[in-house]
């Protein structure tokens, strides 16, 4: 595995005083870095589909990592899992992108994931999988198919307004353009469900794994459709301080989604929080 790196929140960021009230007083260190690249690396070798996922999702692999045992491991994997169709073939999809395994993925396997493209999910979370399995694999997703996928999507978050509901609804809509717009008026509604502890952090309820989701979607939702980020610099700090908070995680996924919402969070420069080294 390659070293992970962050944009900033890492050792020897810096701060200004006109950056005062955006500074949080943690980092990822390097020994931090380091452990997160063992779990990684221990999670490569898992029989864990999910762990073998993530451990793959951050852009740390080097040629040794991909070999042809390792995308033959992943398919046994994949059939001993016992997670339901949709996760497992997004899972699978995935994971087989990211080792840039040559052979073709098992023709079923794509079938699965073009058939259930053409039909309604049951749920915002089956949505997202389905949806991404299929951009992993690189199936066409055209205008049609983005327009039934966004009504199926409106149908269910009204049906549905959970948080992870939505946090999965809106990395959907980032990914069907006008079609998921509608959306959008739902950030806000999500935002203000964030709980505040000790006056520093926000979370929401739910963990690291909601508060995670939320952010990144929702980030990603704004970008797509060209609208201002849905936080201020102060909240930002406020979330920044949370996930910053939980940089003590032992599994692939709470590794891969920490970095990634710090990186959400880094990316944006007019609210980016930075840190007093």
């Amino acid at each position: 595995m390659k070293a992970i790196a962050l944009l900033l929140l890492v050792a020897g960021c810096w701060a200004s005083v006109a950056l005062s009230a955006r500074t949080v007083s943690k980092y990822i260190t390097a020994q931090d870095q380091d452990r997160y690249g063992k779990i990684f690396a221990e999670g490569l070798k898992s029989t864990d589909l999910q762990a073998v996922y993530f451990s793959t999702a951050n852009g740390g692999l080097s040629a040794a990592d991909k070999t042809a045992e390792a995308c033959k491991r992943l398919v046994t994997v994949y059939g001993e899992s016992k997670l339901n169709d949709y996760e497992r073939n997004f899972y699978l999809a995935g994971a087989w992108k990211n080792l840039a395994c040559k052979e073709a993925i098992a023709g079923k396997v794509k079938d699965a994931v073009k058939g259930s493209l053409a039909k309604d999910a049951g749920s915002a979370q089956e949505i997202y999988f389905n949806l991404f399995a299929a951009k992993a694999l690189g199936l066409a997703i055209d205008d049609a198919v983005k327009a039934q996928v966004g009504k199926n999507l409106q149908a269910l978050l009204k049906k549905d307004d959970t948080l992870n509901s939505l946090g999965h609804g809106f990395a959907v809509a980032a990914e069907i353009g006008a079609s998921g717009a509608f959306a959008f008026d739902r950030v806000e509604e999500a935002f203000v469900q964030a709980d505040e502890v000790d006056g520093k952090m926000l979370q929401f309820e739910g963990g690291l794994s909601i508060t995670a989701l939320v952010v990144n979607s929702a980030f990603k939702l704004a970008s797509s459709l060209k609208k201002p980020v849905p936080i201020n610099a102060e909240q930002a700090v406020k979330f920044a301080t949370y996930f910053l908070s939980r940089t003590s995680v032992q599994t692939p996924k709470g590794v891969s989604i920490l970095l990634e919402a710090l990186n959400t969070l880094t990316a944006e420069k007019t609210i980016a929080p930075v840190c007093i080294a």
